[in-house]
């Protein structure tokens, strides 16, 4: 039987224990003070609806209040299930929820993109340079989510 992916979104307060075991091993790190205020997504492959199925990567969308910036960090799949398209999924249920959220663009801070290979997945992501702060960050269009097909 084939593998479904299954998003699940994380909100303040609910468990975030197999997300921190992913970024442990992702990024050698687990949890911040910023999951307390931010939602996490847990990718999963399952068999069927109900199962818990195996965990393959994470990703955490923060809200900055006030200046109403919604931010994508610790975007990580695990070593042995990337360049199946499991991070693009990621990416786009995060940017999906940022949406839902009134959201018309979102940011990823440059400093947090660690290689090349994470440079060349946002770019394809439609990320781009931001003027804002001092060229601190990529934004991406909401638009260009929901225009585009990969």
């Amino acid at each position: 039987m084939e593998q479904m992916i299954r998003g699940q979104y994380i909100n303040q307060g609910e468990d975030l224990t197999p997300v921190l075991k992913i970024r442990e091993a992702v990024f050698g790190t687990a949890s911040d003070e910023k999951d307390q205020e931010a939602v996490n997504l847990l990718v999963s492959l399952v068999e069927h609806a109900q199962d818990e199925g195996v965990a393959v990567g994470c990703g955490r969308l923060n809200l900055d209040i006030e200046n109403f910036r919604f931010t994508i960090d610790r975007l990580g799949i695990l070593d042995t299930f990337r360049k199946k398209g499991y991070g693009e999924f990621a990416l786009r249920a995060l940017v999906d929820k940022a949406s839902q959220c009134g959201a018309d663009r979102v940011y990823i801070e440059k400093e947090k993109i660690l290689t090349q290979e994470a440079q060349d997945f946002f770019r394809r992501m439609f990320f781009l340079p931001s003027e804002e702060e001092n060229g601190r960050f990529l934004t991406a269009e909401i638009a260009s989510f929901h225009t585009c097909c990969h």
